[in-house]
């Protein structure tokens, strides 16, 4: 009864992470991934007493990069299965020192493409080119960005401690809007079809709270009548995020493709620093 106690307790914490370290965010992020067949191999994580809290967080990042580039690449998950019982019996059969190192083969030395950890420039093909707002469900497109928010926000040293709250509240926000024929023309096919094929792409993609969403709506970005406070004026004065604010300063005259395709390398690069390749651990 008490071996069960002790587990049912481990099992709260993997299903209704409540804590600030490296590891309970990637069980938020696994949650919000859908992929509990990784469940056994965490609960044997956190068995293990001789694994310390630094060794249980490069655990969480290095599974969650792989996992997080194979879910940008759009590559196969019926593999997860087996891939997992890979890693419990990777992670029995190493000491404390070695299990980081146990865990990274067993997800990089398969030479199966079923099992590969896409490389950077798969990776990042795949973040620029991808259609993020129809092709990824909304919770995890809010996954992503929020990530990088806190990324940007641990970059901060010298401002003030990060405030968390619940991310899940806030909407994805196109910056050049889906509609945006309203107030964003342009002229020629050529030119239409280039537009319509950036509007979901991630480098148009923000967050935004569900009060301000319907304010910016189909604005242009600068602003123009009937709608004089524009969609930069909005993120500026009524948005904390670093999201937004590195938006505004960045950008400050125009939003356009170029403006999007510039976006989307920049936060590849945040992308590239918290889900690296195998070769950074």
């Amino acid at each position: 009864m008490s071996e069960i106690a002790v587990n049912g307790a481990r099992f709260r914490m993997l299903v209704e992470p409540i804590g600030k370290t490296r590891f309970d965010a990637f069980l938020r992020r696994l949650s919000v991934m859908g992929l509990v067949v990784f469940h056994p191999f965490l609960l044997a994580v956190m068995a293990r007493n001789d694994l310390g809290q630094p060794a249980r967080d490069t655990l969480a990042r290095v599974l969650e990069s792989y996992l997080v580039r194979r879910m940008i690449c759009n590559a196969e998950t019926r593999s997860y299965g087996a891939l997992c019982l890979t890693l419990v019996s990777a992670l029995a059969g190493a000491s404390g020192a070695d299990v980081v190192g146990a865990v990274l083969a067993s997800l990089t030395e398969a030479d199966s493409k079923v099992f590969a950890w896409p490389t950077d420039e798969e990776f990042g093909t795949e973040w620029l080119r991808r259609q993020f707002y129809n092709s990824l469900r909304r919770d995890r497109v809010v996954m992503l960005l929020q990530a990088i928010e806190e990324h940007y926000q641990s970059e901060n040293v010298k401002g003030e401690p990060i405030i968390h709250f619940d991310y899940s509240k806030l909407q994805v926000e196109h910056i050049m809007p889906q509609k945006w024929r309203d107030h964003w023309p342009v002229d020629g096919e050529a030119a239409i079809r280039l537009r319509d094929s950036k509007v979901d792409t991630i480098g148009n993609l923000s967050l935004v709270s569900e009060k301000l969403n319907p304010s910016l709506s189909n604005a242009s970005w600068l602003g123009v009548e009937p709608m004089p406070e524009g969609k930069k004026a909005g993120l500026a004065q009524h948005s904390l995020l670093r999201l937004n604010s590195h938006l505004v300063s960045k950008y400050p005259d125009v939003w356009d493709e170029a403006c999007i395709d510039s976006r989307a390398d920049a936060l590849l690069a945040a992308a590239k620093m918290i889900w690296p390749a195998p070769t950074a651990f």
